[in-house]
Order: C-alpha cells, then structure tokens, then sequence
C-alpha cells in the first residue's frame, strides 16, 4: 500500500461509521498505519476517545499549513501530534480536575449508579424504551434522566454525554462488532 498516513475527519458521520468507526477500522486493518485526526475542536473527551482508539495524533482544523505538515511529519515518523491549542485545552483541563483520578470518576458529576446504567445501555445502543424495560421505570423517566445526566456532564445531548462518560471512565466502551 502506497500510503504514509490518514487524515480522519472526528465528526465523520456516514450510514456505516464515523470517524472512530472509521478509525477502528484502519487499526484491525492496517495497525501500523498513521492515522491524525482532524477536528473542529479540542475538548479533552474528544481527544482522549481518539487516542483510545489508536489515533497518532489529533490536529484542529483551523491549523495553518506548517502546523498541519508538522502533524503530518509526527505521524509518519511515528511520533504523537497533538495541536498546540488543543495541547493547552488539554493541560488546562487536566489541572482542574477536582478529585484524585484513582477515586469513582462517576463521583466528579455526581452521576448515581442507576445513571450510569442508563448511560451503558444509551452507549451500547440501547433504546429508551428498551433501557426502561430493563432498569424497570417508564420511558418517560429514562428520557429525564437522560436529560439530568446531559446537564451533569455538561454535553449537548444523548451522543455527547456518552462520549464523555466513556473518556472519563465512568462507563466502557461498548463491544464493536466485526460484521462488514
């Protein structure tokens, strides 16, 4: 294969995958190939659930041409890449972190356990009216606890406050099937 490295778009969205999807892939397929990831934004779950993944480096979009051939380089010379602005957004994050990471990452939102439940099934693909039958409330109350859980985590819905709890360790990522 004559290719140095992959450029993944992070909110790839397709009818079959998405940009981790997409990144997953590439890993079983090709696990010594490069893969930078590019996206809009450098929130610290983002780029944690990339780098879980198997990504080489994450460069922002609004990068100027040396920064993306110097993201690019790092890649292929087998180095991590992380955006300066994106690196700093990271650090900064990092030092405000209010609990000591060895305690239950659940405690720092304030997410109970029937709530990290609800999040499992939502994030291994589960829907409410399913989560509901099986942690035994209504639909209704999934829905508001989904909303609850979106304002503790501070996401902007149902994918993101997932995204976050698996990059904060407050669930795991779900099993990805290998069917084509």
């Amino acid at each position: 294969m004559d290719v140095d490295v992959v450029m993944v778009d992070y909110q790839l969205k397709g009818d079959r995958m998405d940009g981790i999807d997409l990144l997953t892939r590439i890993r079983r397929d090709y696990p010594d190939l490069p893969v930078l990831m590019v996206s809009t934004f450098g929130e610290r779950h983002l780029v944690v659930r990339a780098a879980q993944a198997g990504a080489s480096g994450w460069v922002l979009k609004s990068a100027h041409g040396n920064e993306l051939i110097s993201a690019l380089q790092a890649a292929v010379d087998g180095r991590g890449w992380l955006s300066p602005s994106a690196a700093g957004e990271l650090l900064r994050s990092l030092a405000s972190d209010e609990i000591d990471r060895a305690t239950n990452p659940a405690e720092k939102y304030k997410i109970d356990a029937r709530e990290c439940q609800i999040l499992q099934y939502v994030a291994e693909g589960a829907t409410y009216k399913e989560v509901a039958e099986a942690v035994h409330v209504s639909e209704s109350r999934v829905k508001a606890l989904m909303r609850e859980i979106c304002d503790k985590l501070d996401a902007r819905g149902q994918a993101h406050a997932t995204a976050i709890a698996m990059a904060e360790g407050i669930i795991t990522p779900p099993a990805v099937g290998t069917t084509d």
